[in-house]
């Protein structure tokens, strides 16, 4: 039996339009959290369950993955995609079966994982710790990839832990930024693929997901075309501390 359309309200429609379009805006001016603050505010509203959350936050950013690729010009650093996907790859699935078994009768602790990873991922981004020296360790590495692994299949949210490695390496910023833009795709990409034949994909989403594709894309436009008139290091600390302040909230 095919599962019901998903058909929101006025009022959580108008939420979930603007937590995308925030969540897209702020991507484009900082960089980085699009996911985190995208399951953020769908939970602290009560616009939509993680699960649902989770799969609209994959499916928007394959989307914008898509469209970054289409304009070409990318330079990743091909060694270190290898590094950053082939352990994330494996952990993919074993995420997205967490989120399925947390999904149930542990719904209440499935929320406090996610206000978890918000609190210790916002706090990282305010209090970077100094991985220089570790960051080229073979074991860091691997642990980083699968642990993105892990996160994306559960949250669809796998940048937090090669964001922070990654860019402690040295490397010009353009390549770095392109190198995670192509683990995140693969990781996304291996998520929809697993989840849409066991099941844990969910098809009533799908008119949301197709409203959402414009707003995020005219968010994310919006956001790179002021972005060179923001102080985008202050703008990264607000959203890291918003977002901590979110996690507690769910902690609590």
């Amino acid at each position: 039996m095919e599962p019901p359309l998903l058909s929101l309200p006025l009022l959580p429609s108008a939420l979930l339009t603007l937590s995308v379009a925030a969540a897209a805006y702020l991507q484009a001016l900082t960089g980085f959290a699009f996911g985190l603050v995208l399951l953020a505010l769908s939970v602290q509203l009560g616009v939509l369950p993680i699960s649902d959350a989770s799969q609209l936050v994959n499916c928007l950013t394959l989307f914008g993955a898509l469209v970054l690729l289409g304009r070409g010009q990318l330079t990743p650093h091909w060694r270190l995609l290898a590094w950053g996907l082939l352990p994330a790859l494996p952990m993919v699935p074993v995420g997205l079966w967490l989120l399925g078994v947390m999904s149930g009768d542990a719904v209440y602790w499935l929320g406090k994982v996610l206000g978890g990873i918000i609190v210790l991922s916002s706090a990282l981004m305010l209090w970077p710790p100094r991985l220089s020296v570790l960051a080229g360790t073979r074991w860091l590495r691997v642990s980083a990839g699968a642990l993105s692994g892990l996160m994306g299949g559960m949250f669809a949210t796998a940048g937090p832990p090669l964001v922070l490695l990654f860019y402690q390496l040295g490397l010009p910023a353009a390549r770095v930024r392109d190198t995670l833009l192509l683990v995140f795709a693969g990781a996304g990409l291996l998520r929809l693929l697993v989840a849409v034949p066991t099941g844990a994909f969910n098809a009533g989403l799908l008119p949301v997901t197709l409203m959402m594709l414009p707003v995020y894309w005219l968010a994310n436009r919006l956001g790179a075309r002021t972005v060179a008139r923001v102080d985008t290091a202050w703008l990264r600390r607000l959203v890291a501390m918003l977002l901590l302040a979110s996690g507690l909230a769910m902690l609590v």
